[in-house]
């Protein structure tokens, strides 16, 4: 390489096994321990009727509706008119259904220490539905999940010559572990993200620039000395700073909690039914606002038309799907049972991007003491970095981005050097 320059690769990986992790036993599983009431689920969303349904609320009664018997009121028109089951089971939520039976479902005069105590009522055990309903979570604590990280790094650097130093560093990494929630608590070892912190690329460069005037330089190295004191050792210095978006996962709810819970309680993921492009997501600043999915809009989604009207059931359906700029829909939402096929962070959001710079400069005011000027200029640019978009695609704000950050600062300073 050149006089005082060398160029560094290497690679730089590391793996994290058996970390620790918290395991839920009182996850709510619809496949497996709760297949019944699956089953149930998936009957009473197509107008059938279920047997076990009528077992468990016979005699029940919700608030503005008939008693349940069984005959001409079952529980599956019951549960088709109540507010909060007719969009879980016209949306698909099996796993919030299950979570309020557990948790929250009432009948009418029913006082709030027996809500979530339905099942009991007519003979079915306490732990019928999560090994022990007495307790919100039960966590068993283990080393249980693995992590690893990929990088390349390329690092130029050149020395301190002619007033000019700098780094510059190019990191090319990947880091996969698991998700924050699993979808299906029986099968964790499918699931796979890459982590928060991920950056697919990461550009950095800093360098100082001692500017070529006064003594020992080209420019005015024999002015005189009033006139060194001015232009001698001004230093420019700056910071440049490049990343690739954090990883993005479309969901079909805001919180996990909310999300269309297909197996367990947790959102999981959309279908890919069409073709999904490499830029599907970029900034666009429109009139009414910044949006990421610039051309792609909501609509219902087609799964409606096998969702049973019976007792207005599908009037509680909200689902939405997306559809590309060509008219070709290309997510729908998964139903009981999915996992869904999209993936977890198959997306990137908004890059980060900045540059600051600083300008200093020295006076010596005597032999051993020395004044010191600095202007600092961060985001000198004035680059707005924007936050991730609203990914939520049964959301109302799809795509929206509500903020940004980066606003340009100049901080003035001095001290003395002695």
């Amino acid at each position: 390489m050149a006089r005082n320059t060398t160029v560094e690769i290497r690679y730089i990986g590391s793996k994290g096994t058996k970390r620790w992790e918290d395991i839920d036993l009182n996850a709510i599983d619809g496949l497996i321990r709760n297949r019944e009431l699956f089953d149930a689920f998936n009957a009473v969303r197509a107008g059938r009727e279920s047997p076990l349904l009528n077992q468990m609320m016979l005699g029940g009664q919700f608030t503005g509706q008939q008693v349940i018997n069984g005959t001409t009121w079952t529980a599956a028109m019951a549960l088709r008119q109540n507010t909060t089951t007719r969009a879980q089971l016209a949306n698909g939520n099996v796993g919030g259904f299950l979570n309020s039976l557990n948790t929250t479902l009432a009948f009418a005069g029913a006082p709030a220490g027996d809500r979530g105590t339905i099942p009991r009522k007519n003979g079915f055990p306490e732990n019928y539905i999560v090994p022990s309903p007495q307790f919100t979570t039960v966590n068993v604590n283990g080393n249980n999940t693995n992590a690893k990280y990929h990088s390349m790094q390329l690092q130029f650097t050149r020395r301190l010559t002619a007033g000019f130093t700098n780094t510059t560093t190019w990191t090319w990494s990947k880091s996969m572990g698991p998700p924050m929630d699993f979808i299906d608590p029986n099968r964790r070892n499918v699931e796979k993200q890459l982590q928060t912190s991920d950056r697919m690329h990461q550009f950095t460069s800093n360098g100082v620039y001692e500017l070529p005037f006064g003594t020992g330089h080209f420019l005015l190295g024999n002015a005189p000395g009033w006139v060194q004191q001015i232009v001698n050792k001004w230093q420019l210095g700056g910071i440049f700073n490049y990343n690739t978006g954090a990883p993005l996962t479309i969901t079909t709810g805001a919180t996990a909690a909310s999300g269309i819970g297909t197996i367990s309680n947790i959102r999981a993921k959309p279908n890919v039914v069409g073709v999904l492009p490499k830029d599907f997501g970029k900034v666009t600043k429109t009139n009414n606002g910044v949006f990421y999915f610039a051309g792609y809009t909501q609509v219902t989604d087609p799964y409606i038309t096998n969702v049973s009207s019976l007792n207005g059931l599908s009037d509680g359906f909200t689902n939405k799907a997306v559809r590309a700029p060509n008219g070709q829909i290309i997510l729908m939402n998964p139903q009981p049972g999915d996992l869904g096929t999209l993936g977890y962070t198959t997306l990137r959001g908004p890059r980060e991007i900045r540059l600051d710079v600083n300008l200093v400069k020295r006076f010596r005011i005597h032999e051993t003491k020395e004044f010191e000027f600095r202007l600092d200029a961060i985001n000198v640019l004035n680059t707005p970095n924007f936050n991730d978009p609203n990914v939520n695609m049964n959301g109302n704000t799809f795509g929206q981005i509500t903020g940004a950050t980066g606003a340009r600062i100049f901080v003035l300073n001095s001290r003395i050097n002695f």
